[in-house]
C-alpha cells in the first residue's frame, strides 16, 4: 500500500481481474521476496563509523568543547 493505493511489486493483473489483498504482520514483511528490512538507528550509525577521519581522538569525550567551546574534560 502507498497512500491508500495497492502497489504491485511485479506485473500488474489485467484490468478488471479479481485480486485478493491480505495484510501482513510487520514481522512477516521480511519473508516477502523483494522487501528489505529497514536498518535500525544503530546499524545506520555503524555505517557512518570511521567516515570522518579528521576528528580529534577525544571528540566523543569533548564534543561540547569542539562544538561550543566549553572546557575540555
Amino acid at each position: 500500500m502507498h497512500n491508500s493505493v495497492v502497489v504491485f511489486d511485479g506485473e500488474m493483473p489485467p484490468e478488471g481481474a479479481a485480486v485478493q489483498v491480505q495484510p501482513l504482520k510487520p514481522q512477516d514483511t521480511t519473508t516477502i521476496p523483494g522487501t528489505v528490512k529497514p536498518k535500525t538507528i544503530w546499524e545506520e550509525l555503524l555505517d557512518l563509523q570511521g567516515q570522518v577521519p579528521t576528528l580529534p581522538q577525544d571528540a566523543a569525550r569533548n564534543h561540547d568543547h569542539y562544538l561550543y567551546g566549553t572546557p575540555k574534560r
